[in-house]
């Protein structure tokens, strides 16, 4: 017996109602999950801000000090808020470099998305952008973790 022999199979018919309508279904369900299940833009990573883990002088609180440096996760005094750093970096609502504070309070102005961009995540009006200059490190604290 030839393995390839395939004379004495059943041979598939062309206008099998069974075929057709597994073929419609599998067209059908495929159609309906782009309808129920819409595909999420994938964007670059050119396309996310970027945040940097770069030392910024800042204002240190209560000592004058010129080497201090502000760096993600640091507890800092914003606006006469206490906050975290969460965000350093370039931002699309501005030009400059800019600091996003992550807030214990909700006195904030935002949850870390300015028009529409991410550029950290916390919660609604916990979040605060500033200039480096705005900034003043809280010796009175100690280091968060991430």
């Amino acid at each position: 017996m030839n393995p390839n022999d395939n004379s004495k199979l059943p041979r598939r018919r062309e206008n099998d109602p069974l075929t057709q309508n597994a073929s419609h279904l599998v067209r059908s369900a495929s159609q309906r999950r782009s309808t129920i299940i819409p595909s999420k833009p994938q964007s670059s990573i050119s396309d996310r801000p970027t945040s940097s883990n770069s030392n910024i002088p800042v204002t240190p609180g209560s000592v004058n000090d010129s080497s201090s440096k502000i760096r993600l996760g640091q507890t800092v005094i914003a606006q006469e808020k206490q906050g975290i750093i969460r965000f350093i970096g370039d931002t699309k609502f501005a030009a400059g470099t800019w600091v996003g504070v992550e807030l214990s309070d909700s006195t904030g102005k935002n949850d870390g998305s300015v028009q529409g961009v991410r550029y950290f995540d916390v919660p609604k009006n916990h979040g605060l952008f500033v200039r480096p200059s705005q900034l003043k490190l809280d010796i009175n604290s100690t280091p968060s973790n991430l």
